[in-house]
């Protein structure tokens, strides 16, 4: 049906309705994304831990991203999250609720050094909100790794699209250097 709309030009591209309704398939993805994992991560099937590891790497290739010129760092940040430990400790069991609390301080840490100061109150609302479920003894570990996941890659897509404006807007900056030197 939205394609068919959208071919028969009866709304624009960017309008408030078709926006609406990427933002409510987004949230409805997200929470069938999280509910899959958090079943999986609770059935210790070796799938869950396959999703987790993948997950995991992911999460410090974009960490490291937002920084491609410091290697230093990026070397820094590899060792810390050592994705071999982490399948490993998965594997076994033995990843506990305070080895999640030491890489959601850790992730967060670089985030807000990577981050735009506009972004510091959404990332500290974040890091809250996962303090307050990993210090919840009700939840369970599988739980909060997953809301850590969606958390994350959330801050992090807003982020990339701050880094994705700050570039356009240099790129616009040097296009009116150029035309007006001519």
């Amino acid at each position: 049906m939205i394609y068919t709309m959208l071919c028969a030009n009866k709304m624009s591209v960017d309008s408030p309705t078709l926006n609406k309704l990427r933002k409510q398939i987004s949230a409805e993805f997200t929470d069938i994304f999280r509910d899959n994992l958090e079943n999986e991560l609770k059935k210790q099937s070796l799938e869950g831990v396959y999703w987790m590891a993948a997950l995991h790497r992911e999460l410090i290739i974009r960490l490291c991203m937002f920084i491609p010129n410091r290697q230093d760092i990026q070397d820094q940040i590899a060792e810390a999250c050592d994705p071999v430990i982490f399948k490993q400790l998965l594997e076994t069991g033995n990843y506990k609720v305070e080895d999640l609390s030491i890489l959601v301080e850790y992730v967060y840490m670089w985030m807000k050094k990577f981050c735009a100061p506009v972004r510091d109150s959404q990332l500290n609302d974040s890091l809250t909100k996962l303090r307050g479920m990993l210090h919840n003894s009700d939840l369970k570990l599988f739980r909060v790794v997953s809301e850590f996941v969606v958390t994350v890659h959330a801050d992090m897509d807003a982020m990339d699209g701050d880094m994705e404006s700050k570039m356009v807007q240099d790129f616009q900056s040097k296009v009116k250097e150029i035309l007006k030197k001519k």
